[in-house]
C-alpha cells in the first residue's frame, strides 16, 4: 500500500517532547524563553478542521487540503512543516499557504530524509516515525502560533494516478492514529471524478463512501466524520471505459497463496433496464405490534407502496392469529390499486396472536410465474403462537416451495423476535435480513430498505473464474441480486498466475445475460494490503453465522481461531476462543514464551460481560441475538476495512472499554498482540525460537533494519516488539 502522510514537525519553546496533530508531527525542543506554563499532556495542538477537495480527469488527480491549527496552550510555539512524499508516485506540482500567503517548500530526498527520520528518532526516543522513513519529504518552516491561536494552512499538489488491470487507485493520508492526542473534530473529503468515457466500479476499500452519480461521465464521491481519530489512509477507486465493469485487484505475498478482490458493475450501456417484479408485503399485526409500531410500519408501507415500478405487481398480507390478502393474486401497480391499497393500510390494527405459517404460506404461491423475481418482505416483531411454531417445520415448508427467483427479505422489530428462523429465511432464499432496535425509527428503516432492493437489475448471478485460476474460498459463497447503482463484490484466494477469463452470468427474467472479462491474476503483487483482511473478516463472519444458526464444530471452532489469530478479528466469540487458546498452549509449556494477552485485562468483569455476550449470540431472540445477526451480516458482508475495524475492538460496540481485553493491531500482513509489555507477531506462535536475534532498542544493530521498508511499520508499533522477519524472530527491546 502506498504510503505518506503530513507532519508538522513544530519546534517549540518548552522541553523536549512529541506532540501531535491529526495529520502530524511535533517535536519538541529546549526552550529558548521561560514557558507560561508547564504542558499537561505532549500533545498541546489540537487539528479543528480538515477539508479535503479532489478534482480528477482522466488519470490526474489534483487535491487541495484545508487545514486549521489552534494552539490551546499558554506558549509561543514555531517549527516546521513535513510533507513526506508518497512512495512510487509522481508528484508533478506542489504549493503551500499559510494564512493565504505563498510559502516555498525545501525537497528533501529519501535518502537525506532517511537521515533526518532517524534523527527525530534518536533525539525523541519515539520509533512512531519510521514507518515514514522510506520515503523523501518537503519541509516548510512554519512561524510561531501564539496562545489560544491558531493556523490555516493550504495545501495543493498534482498527481498522476496508478493504473492496475484497468482500475485507477487514489489515496489520500489518513492513517494517523498513532499520532493522534485528540480526535478531529471535523473531516470531510469530496473527490469529484470526470472522463471522457464512462465511470464505474467507484468502490472504497477503506471507507464507507457515498456516490453522487451526476452523469456517466462525472461521479462525485463524500466521505464525512466528526469527532474521529483516522486510522487508515483513504483510498478509492474506479474505472473508466465502455465496456462492461468488471475491477479484479490482488494482493500475494511469496509465502501463501494470493488474494483476489472482484467488482461487478455492469454500466447503463449494456441495455441491463430495472427488472418487473413481483412483490409480496408480509405484515405482522398482532398485538404486540400496537401503538407506535403499527402507526410507523403502515406509513413505511404506504412509501413503499407509493414507489413501486411501473411494471410491478404486488400484494399485501396482515397476519395476526390468521392471514389475510388484500387481493386475491398479484395486482399491476396502477393508480387505482395503490388508492385502494393506501386505504386498506389506514384501517389496520393490532391484536391477536401470530400465525407466520400461513402467512408465508400464502406468500409464497405466486411462485409459479417463475420468469419473474418474488420478492417477500416479511415484517414482524415477534415469533410464532398460531399455528406451525416450531422453527424447522416451518423453513422445510418453505424449501419445498422455494425456487430460484424466490427472495425473502426479513425485517425484524425489536428483540422479541426469533433470529434464527428470520435468518435462516433469508439464507435459504438468498436474500438478507434487517433489524430495527427500540431506539431506531420503523418507518425510516424499511424505506432504506426498500431503496435498495426496489430496482434489480441483474438475478440469480453465476460467476465463472477460469478452472487454471484454482481459485477457491470465495465469498460470498452465494451470489446475492444485483440492484441499480450496486456493486457485486467478492474476495477470495488463489493458486495460478496468469490473465485467464472470467464470466458474469445473471438472468434478466428469463434471458440470460453473460458478461465475459480477462482478468490478470498477479502473484508478485505486494500491494492491496486490506484485501486479505476484507476476505478474512468475512469467511469469520460466514463461519461464525454458520455456527450460530446450525451449531458449533471442531473444525469451524478450529478454522475461526486460526483466522482469528493471523488477522486479529476478535469478537465476543473469537475472544473467547483465543483465550481458551492462549491458556491452553501457555499451560503446555510451549516453546513460545510470549504471551498474547495482558491477563490483567482479563478480570471477573470482563470474563462475565464476554460469556454473556456469548449466551446472547447463541440465542434465538433478545437484544445479544439480534446484535449477533446484525454484527455477523455486516461481517460476511464486508467491502471495507471499516466493517473489521469495530471487530478489533473488544467485545463489541456495547462493552464499556474498561472491559478491553485484547490490544491488536494489523500491520504488515498479520496481527500483532500486544501483551502488556511488548507487541508479539501472531507469526511468532507455534514456531520453535531457536533463531531468535535480540536487538537493543536505537542501537545501531536497530538502524540498519529501518533500512528495509518493510519492516520499517513493525518497528514504528512501539519500543518493545518481537516479529519475524525473513525466519529470524527478532525481539527489540530496552538493553
Amino acid at each position: 500500500m502506498i504510503k505518506f502522510s503530513f507532519l508538522l514537525s513544530i519546534v517549540f519553546t518548552i522541553s523536549m517532547a512529541t506532540a501531535v496533530l491529526s495529520d502530524g508531527i511535533i517535536i519538541i525542543s529546549p526552550p529558548h524563553e521561560p514557558v507560561q506554563e508547564p504542558l499537561e499532556s505532549p500533545y498541546p495542538l489540537v487539528e479543528k478542521n480538515h477539508q479535503v477537495r479532489v478534482n480528477i480527469y482522466e488519470s490526474i488527480a489534483t487535491t487541495q487540503v484545508e487545514q486549521e491549527f489552534y494552539n490551546p496552550t499558554d506558549n509561543r510555539v514555531e517549527g516546521y512543516y513535513l510533507f513526506p512524499l508518497p512512495y512510487g508516485v509522481s508528484i508533478q506540482k506542489f504549493s503551500m499557504e499559510i494564512e493565504g500567503k505563498p510559502v516555498s517548500a525545501e525537497l528533501l530526498p529519501a535518502d537525506q530524509a532517511l537521515r533526518e527520520y532517524e534523527k527525530i528518532v534518536r533525539q525523541l526516543k519515539d520509533p512512531a516515525l519510521l514507518e515514514y522513513a522510506d520515503q523523501g519529504f518537503y519541509r516548510v518552516r512554519i512561524y510561531p502560533i501564539e496562545p489560544r491561536g491558531s493556523r490555516k494552512i493550504h495545501l495543493e499538489y498534482v498527481q498522476e494516478l496508478e493504473e492496475d488491470n484497468s482500475t485507477f487507485e487514489y489515496l489520500y493520508p489518513l492513517n494517523t492514529e498513532k499520532f493522534s492526542a485528540a480526535p478531529l473534530e471535523q473531516l470531510s473529503i469530496i473527490v469529484n471524478i470526470q472522463s471522457s468515457s464512462s465511470i464505474r466500479n467507484v468502490y472504497s476499500p477503506t471507507h464507507p463512501i457515498e456516490v453522487e452519480k451526476t452523469n456517466q461521465q462525472r461521479i462525485l464521491v463524500s466521505y464525512e466524520a466528526t469527532q474521529i481519530k483516522p486510522e487508515t489512509d483513504f483510498q478509492l477507486y474506479y474505472q473508466t471505459g465502455n465496456e462492461a465493469g468488471l475491477s479484479l485487484l490482488t494482493h500475494h505475498s511469496a509465502v501463501e497463496d494470493g488474494y483476489f478482490l472482484l467488482t461487478f458493475q455492469p454500466p447503463e450501456e449494456t441495455g441491463l433496464d430495472i427488472l418487473s417484479k413481483d412483490i409480496v408485503f408480509v405484515l405482522d399485526v398482532s398485538g404486540s405490534m400496537s401503538g407506535e409500531k403499527i402507526t410507523q410500519a403502515k406509513e413505511a408501507l404506504g412509501y413503499c407502496i407509493n414507489h413501486l415500478n411501473a411494471g410491478d405487481r404486488y400484494n399485501i398480507i396482515r397476519f395476526s392469529s390468521r392471514a389475510t390478502a388484500l387481493f386475491r393474486e398479484l395486482q399491476p401497480a396502477t393508480p387505482e390499486n395503490r388508492m385502494q391499497t393506501l386505504d386498506w393500510l389506514d384501517k389496520l390494527e393490532a391484536s391477536g396472536g401470530t400465525n407466520i405459517e400461513e402467512a408465508l404460506s400464502m406468500a409464497v404461491q405466486p411462485i409459479s410465474n417463475n420468469s419473474r423475481p418474488l420478492f417477500i418482505v416479511f415484517i414482524t416483531d415477534g415469533q410464532p403462537t398460531v399455528g406451525e411454531t416450531d422453527e424447522n417445520t416451518l423453513l422445510e415448508k418453505i424449501s419445498q416451495q422455494n425456487s430460484a427467483n424466490l427472495r425473502i427479505f426479513t425485517i425484524g422489530i425489536g428483540y422479541d423476535v426469533n433470529t434464527h428462523l428470520l435468518d435462516k429465511l433469508t439464507e435459504l432464499t438468498r436474500a438478507y435480513r434487517t433489524y430495527i432496535t427500540p431506539d431506531e425509527n420503523i418507518k425510516t428503516k424499511i424505506a432504506n430498505f426498500y431503496q435498495k432492493v426496489s430496482n434489480p437489475v441483474l438475478t440469480n448471478i453465476i460467476v465463472d473464474i477460469a478452472a487454471e485460476v484454482e481459485a477457491f474460498d470465495i465469498y460470498p459463497i452465494k451470489m446475492p441480486d444485483l440492484f441499480r447503482g450496486s456493486v457485486l463484490t467478492l474476495v477470495g484466494r488463489f493458486r495460478s498466475q496468469g490473465e485467464y477469463p472470467i464470466k458474469i452470468m445473471g438472468y434478466k427474467n428469463d434471458k440470460k445475460e453473460t458478461f465475459t472479462f480477462s482478468g490478470n491474476f498477479q502473484k508478485q503483487e505486494a500491494k492491496h494490503e486490506f484485501i486479505p483482511t476484507i476476505w478474512a473478516t468475512r469467511k469469520v463472519g460466514y463461519l461464525m453465522d454458520q455456527i450460530r444458526l446450525h451449531g458449533e464444530t471442531k473444525e469451524l471452532k478450529e478454522e475461526i481461531v486460526k483466522l482469528a489469530l493471523r488477522y486479529g478479528i476478535i469478537t465476543p466469540y473469537t475472544s473467547y476462543l483465543l483465550i481458551e487458546e492462549e491458556q491452553h498452549r501457555m499451560a503446555r509449556g510451549d516453546e513460545v514464551g510470549y504471551p498474547l494477552l495482558d491477563q490483567s485485562q482479563l478480570t471477573p468483569s470482563s470474563r462475565e460481560k464476554m460469556e454473556s455476550s456469548i449466551a446472547g449470540m447463541r440465542a434465538k431472540s433478545g437484544a445479544g441475538s439480534v446484535h449477533a445477526s446484525q454484527m455477523l451480516q455486516e461481517m460476511s458482508t464486508a467491502d471495507n476495512i471499516q466493517a473489521a475495524v469495530p471487530r478489533l475492538s473488544p467485545l463489541n460496540d456495547t462493552q464499556a472499554p474498561a472491559t478491553r481485553i485484547w490490544r491488536v493491531k494489523y500491520v504488515a500482513g498479520r496481527a500483532f498482540y500486544f501483551n502488556g509489555k511488548q507487541w508479539v507477531d501472531s507469526q511468532v506462535i507455534n514456531r520453535k525460537l531457536t533463531t531468535t536475534q535480540p536487538i537493543a532498542l536505537y542501537s545501531p544493530e536497530y538502524f540498519e533494519l529501518i533500512k528495509y521498508p518493510d519492516v520499517n511499520d513493525i518497528l514504528a508499533l512501539g519500543e518493545n516488539i518481537v516479529f519475524v522477519w525473513n525466519n529470524v524472530v527478532y525481539e527489540i527491546g530496552k538493553e
